[in-house]
């Protein structure tokens, strides 16, 4: 079926136009990075030393542990009073429950991505003083650190790459096995969908999604656990392991392989740069692209 510019509202068609420019700029990107990764570097890199992993991994496991706990003191208060409304009402207060288990679960992921953040500081501080987020030294040999719009085109790029292969793997399944494989519902996207007109809502939605999700993702996974794989693996191994392991935890199956390239081109825009600060923007940027899809092109959820 073709798409007629009358199938998309204006801000759909803006945003859709938006991430074309923004996708075919990326593809240019990513040519020029891998090309200048196999090109002769005279100028110096960024050295990312490895994490200790026998210091590191109890802090791991500490800071999980509070991210959960503060899923649990965020969310469970609005839910436990949303099932007692349910209890004691006949149906008059349905809408007032929805909303409220819709800022429960946002409220939760503030919670947890709080606890997460303040936890994995605090616990670094405890166990590895000496650890830090930023490359101390530079190596020679190795090439320019890369400009962190041109780290954000190239997320960009990928997220798409992978959105196109995951549409061509089940195209491919359906044709030889005749079975059509039918997508869960993106139920986060149709509860912030439902509750776009709740001003608190959106508010403390942003907070969670372009503020704190990539400040804590960041460190976790790009500070953390892709300074512990790259210690014992090569940067290509360790930057897909870790990049896995993200689109993973985002329960997302349609998304894994989009997730998981960005996750490993975030790894590679880290070891380049030295600088966490870089991915973390190249992370909001993406993260505030998806909730503007999610809040005004709604249509547009299963093509990003």
């Amino acid at each position: 079926m073709s798409l007629q510019s009358s199938d998309f509202s204006a801000p759909a068609a803006a945003l859709l136009a938006l991430n074309g420019i923004l996708i075919f700029a990326g593809l240019g990107v990513l040519f020029w990075q891998a090309f200048a990764c196999f090109a002769p570097k005279p100028v110096p890199e960024v050295l990312l030393p490895a994490a200790p992993a026998r210091r590191i991994l109890p802090v791991i496991a500490a800071a999980v542990c509070l991210f959960f706990v503060g899923n649990i003191v965020g969310a469970l208060p609005l839910h436990a009073y949303a099932g007692f409304l349910k209890r004691t009402d006949s149906g008059a207060f349905d809408s007032i429950r929805e909303c409220l288990n819709a800022y429960a679960t946002i409220a939760g992921t503030v919670c947890g991505q709080v606890f997460l953040i303040c936890g994995l500081l605090f616990f670094l501080r405890l166990a590895a003083p000496d650890f830090r987020f930023k490359a101390p030294a530079v190596r020679a040999g190795s090439g320019r650190a890369w400009h962190p719009f041109a780290c954000l085109f190239g997320g960009f790029a990928l997220s798409w790459a992978g959105g196109m292969l995951s549409m061509s793997l089940k195209a491919g399944y359906e044709f030889f096995s005749g079975e059509k494989i039918s997508l869960p519902k993106q139920e986060t996207f149709e509860m912030i969908a439902a509750n776009r007109d709740n001003a608190g809502f959106v508010l403390l939605l942003l907070l969670a999604v372009v503020v704190l999700a990539p400040v804590s993702e960041e460190l976790f996974f790009r500070g953390v656990l892709f300074r512990i794989f790259r210690g014992a693996w090569n940067r290509v191994a360790a930057a897909v392991a870790c990049g896995v392991l993200f689109g993973l935890i985002h329960f997302n199956v349609f998304g894994f392989l989009s997730l998981s390239l960005l996750g490993a081109y975030w790894c590679f825009v880290y070891e380049k740069n030295g600088d966490i600060r870089v991915s973390m923007f190249a992370h909001a940027v993406f993260n505030l692209n998806s909730m503007a899809i999610a809040l005004f092109a709604p249509e547009l959820a299963e093509m990003f």
